[in-house]
């Protein structure tokens, strides 16, 4: 004995499976997008974590030289070093710091671009101002070798002076 609606039942059963495979493929994409997302989320964190670890040991590697160059910098002009050579050093430091900002991918190049030409500035002004107080030196030194020798004519304006009247009271005896 058939049942009358078999078409109907085989309709009905193929459109249930149709719908519950459907909710099973969204139900296991769901999942699997979802377990998904968060590796990718973490990898990218990861690669983000990575980039500001390399900026923050760049910018601390290169606090550390500019510390250096200031310290250089500072004691420049002090009597105790040759400036000259320590003028060199500095120059020499500037120079690695340009090249370590160029090779590196940071990602405000002109901060420190900008910090590395005030140090450049920094540096330029104390050599003029070396060479300023080298030059008042000698103006001084100058100065004194003038007076000296301008004491050193009136001396010697003085003596002839003397020796004219001398002589001209030779002159005057001897008439």
């Amino acid at each position: 004995m058939q049942p009358l609606n078999t078409n109907d039942r085989k309709r009905a059963f193929i459109n249930f499976l149709l719908l519950f495979l459907l909710c099973i493929i969204i139900i296991t994409a769901t999942i699997f997008f979802s377990i998904q997302v968060p590796f990718k989320q973490n990898e990218q964190l990861r690669r983000e974590l990575r980039t500001v670890t390399r900026e923050r040991e760049f910018s601390s590697d290169f606090t550390t030289q500019m510390s250096d160059i200031a310290g250089m910098l500072d004691t420049i002009n002090t009597k105790a070093l040759k400036p000259d050579l320590l003028d060199g050093r500095i120059t020499e430091s500037i120079k690695r710091l340009n090249l370590k900002i160029d090779a590196d991918s940071a990602s405000d190049k002109t901060m420190y671009r900008s910090v590395v030409f005030i140090l450049s500035d920094i540096q330029t002004a104390k050599k003029q101002l070396r060479d300023m107080t080298g030059k008042d030196l000698n103006a001084d030194d100058l100065r004194k070798q003038i007076e000296g020798l301008n004491s050193t004519l009136d001396a010697a304006k003085m003596e002839n002076l003397n020796l004219k009247q001398q002589i001209f009271m030779l002159q005057q005896s001897k008439q």
